[in-house]
């Protein structure tokens, strides 16, 4: 039997990494949680609430619950940052049918009362990977009858970490991003930062914070630790 080349070896070395990768976030996932014994602020969440008027119907109880289904909400730093997370996420995810509001699938519209399912209308057969085709939905509700808000968000609380876990993760991101197996992964089964706008955003954010109150041991606690360079 011949024996493995540089190039099939080092394929399996990959697969080996990344299954035990998955091994490791799942393990990670199955540490839960800790309640905190007094919440802790941390930014705001915007969403779409009922208007005055409405919330007066007799019927209110029916679009609270449309609301409850098919209502979307971001959060933010802040109210300014907030918007911007909406307006992002409003022009990117397909499944937005309005500011606010996205389409649902046939496993949601059965959850919802008669009364609630009166107000949605067929929308089209969409692919659903594990589900198949499945039936989608949208609401016509009228727009007018809700209006924006802003919810004060809070931590309540926290994820029990493994410091071993999260070496093990961090070395194995390391080899697969090294120049030896870096092409080799095709399918990421993490995020990874070298491709995300978002990290890169992070970072602009956070150096142009340490470059605006400009001191040498700032800007390297900030920008340079933090991300390990």
């Amino acid at each position: 039997m011949r024996p493995f080349n540089k190039v099939t070896q080092r394929e399996r070395y990959v697969r080996k990494l990344q299954l035990e990768r998955r091994r490791l976030v799942e393990a990670r996932r199955r540490l839960g949680y800790v309640e905190l014994e007094t919440p802790i602020r941390h930014g705001w969440y915007k969403h779409l609430v009922l208007r005055d008027d409405v919330s007066r119907r007799v019927d209110a109880a029916v679009f609270l619950e449309i609301l409850d289904q098919c209502g979307t909400e971001c959060w933010g730093r802040d109210k300014r940052h907030a918007d911007k997370v909406w307006d992002r996420e409003n022009r990117e995810n397909r499944e937005i049918q309005f500011p606010g509001v996205r389409r649902i699938d046939s496993r949601t519209y059965k959850k919802l009362s008669p009364k609630a399912r009166s107000w949605f209308d067929f929308y089209g057969n969409h692919w659903h990977y594990r589900y198949g085709f499945m039936k989608h939905y949208m609401c016509t509700v009228p727009r007018h009858f809700f209006k924006l808000a802003y919810t004060r968000a809070y931590i309540t609380k926290r994820k029990i970490m493994d410091a071993d876990i999260e070496k093990r993760l961090a070395e194995i991101d390391s080899e697969l991003r090294s120049n030896e197996l870096y092409d080799m992964v095709h399918n990421f089964s993490y995020n990874n930062p070298w491709t995300s706008w978002h990290y890169h955003k992070r970072i602009r954010r956070r150096c142009k914070m340490a470059l605006d109150q400009y001191d040498e041991d700032v800007f390297d606690s900030q920008v340079h630790r933090s991300y390990n360079w």
